[in-house]
């Protein structure tokens, strides 16, 4: 019966020898062995005040992290919405901050300007980029 007991000590031990924070529990309690009932209790009274600044100082620091995590989600969240109605804009007006890459819908005719993309559509959604300027008309059916 020894030898499991003496393994199953090992294992607690293990863990316990590897830990920094269960390391120094073990010198503080070794330091408190000749202490009076008084000052463990004064001791026991800091470790508790001590523990509940941590606990604040954590909480505080994780809604800071989230607020963070808040603001910048949100600011991508207009980042997107901006650049939604500048390819919109650019789309259907040929304007705004994207007009010089997409000059618009020609499916019904209209003139171009070279290194523009146009959707043309004559047999489904088809992008069209003119080297030349030109017009361009619809046959009618």
């Amino acid at each position: 019966m020894a030898k499991p007991i003496l393994s199953l000590e090992r294992e607690v031990d293990i863990p316990r020898e590897a830990d920094p924070v269960k390391q120094e529990l073990i010198r503080m309690r070794g330091q408190l062995v000749g202490a009076t009932e008084a000052e463990r209790a004064k001791i026991e009274e800091l470790i508790r005040a001590r523990a509940r600044d941590l606990m604040e100082t954590q909480t505080q620091t994780w809604q800071s992290l989230g607020q963070i995590a808040l603001t910048s989600l949100n600011d991508m969240d207009a980042g997107i919405q901006m650049l939604l109605r500048a390819l919109q804009e650019a789309a259907f007006l040929g304007t705004g901050p994207l007009g010089q890459l997409f000059g618009g819908f020609r499916a019904s005719g209209g003139s171009v300007r070279p290194g523009l993309a146009y959707e043309v559509g004559q047999r489904g959604r088809e992008v069209f980029v003119p080297t030349v300027p030109a017009p361009s008309s619809r046959i009618p059916p």
